[in-house]
């Protein structure tokens, strides 16, 4: 029985280390992939490096390229619900745009981004658990 439980242990450790360093591996590249698209200004960089380190794209962007574990059962369905929440929230598709553009941000999706980030309140817990 004890050997059973720290076996059960131990596999739930190695998944979920092994999930936490894909996904790791795969924002680090995101990440630098990013940086590297031009800014048109230092305002729009700044801007879409919270959006990028943040993971933000992951559940409020149609455009996003979920990584490979999120096919796995159970994590597919969380993935799932939390894109659909966040897309219901916010889209930052449009912001994605402007900034790329050189247009004005839409005031409204700055206000929202400043609010979140001055409470802390994203990404959710569960997400900064993994990512």
């Amino acid at each position: 029985m004890k050997k059973l439980l720290i076996a059960s242990i131990a596999f739930v450790l190695v998944g979920y280390l092994s999930i936490s360093g894909i996904a790791y591996v795969h924002d680090k590249d995101y990440a630098e992939r990013a940086v590297a698209r031009p800014a048109v200004s230092p305002q729009a960089f700044g801007v879409r490096d919270v959006l990028d380190r943040n993971a933000c794209y992951y559940c409020h962007s149609r455009k996003a390229v979920l990584p490979n574990y999120a096919a796995l059962p159970g994590i597919r369905q969380l993935a799932e619900h939390d894109r659909q929440t966040g897309l219901a929230y916010f889209r930052i598709d449009s912001l994605y745009g402007a900034l790329e553009s050189g247009m004005p941000a839409p005031e409204a999706d700055l206000a929202k981004l400043e609010t979140v980030v001055n409470e802390l309140a994203m990404p959710p817990k569960l997400f900064r658990l993994v990512h």
